[in-house]
């Protein structure tokens, strides 16, 4: 059995958006799109300053992954990261793979120079809860909530993916509309 974590490529879309069917398969939040997944993705992949996605392959084929994503927070006063999209594929758990999945996400904060990790799981997952208490993570006093757009609004006059590439460049040419 030969095990080898990376950084995915391109060339990992369709195995990972085959994970992320069966991760979102068995969360309430999410619904699986292959479509949306794909997208998402690719945005991933194209900002490497901002995410890292990672893969864990089995004998050469890819049959896990998660995403590190780099943010700042106000509270550590520096670059934090969180971690999301922790899959293994059904027939290949129970070997470890999650785990060299973690180790690699952990190493890569180190090498960025990271002060903290947090991790995000679904709380009814309590196979995925358990592995991760025993990998050393701790539950913290946040709770996640979420609003969707059809809530607080659209982007006016662009739509689509333009929509946040078009209110930057706004914004660098001075538009301060958007968040005032």
């Amino acid at each position: 059995m030969l095990v080898n974590t990376r950084l995915a490529t391109r060339a990992d879309l369709e195995p990972m958006v085959g994970l992320l069917q069966e991760l979102f398969a068995i969360e309430r939040d999410f619904a699986c799109d292959p479509d949306k997944q794909r997208q998402g993705l690719e945005m991933l992949l194209q900002q490497p300053q901002t995410c890292r996605v990672i893969v864990v392959e089995l004998d050469g084929h890819v049959v896990g992954m998660c995403s590190l994503h780099i943010h700042v927070s106000t509270a550590e006063g520096a670059w934090v990261g969180i971690i999301e999209d922790v899959v293994v594929t059904r027939h290949c758990r129970g070997r470890g793979l999650g785990r060299h999945l973690l180790a690699a996400a952990e190493r890569t904060a180190a090498y960025l120079g990271l002060p903290r990790l947090q991790l995000l799981a679904d709380q009814n997952n309590g196979a995925a809860l358990t592995f991760y208490r025993q990998a050393g993570w701790t539950r913290t006093n946040l709770i996640g909530l979420r609003k969707t757009s059809e809530s607080f609004g659209r982007c006016p006059q662009v739509t689509g993916q333009a929509c946040l590439p078009a209110r930057r460049a706004a914004y660098r040419k001075g538009d301060r509309s958007v968040v005032s």
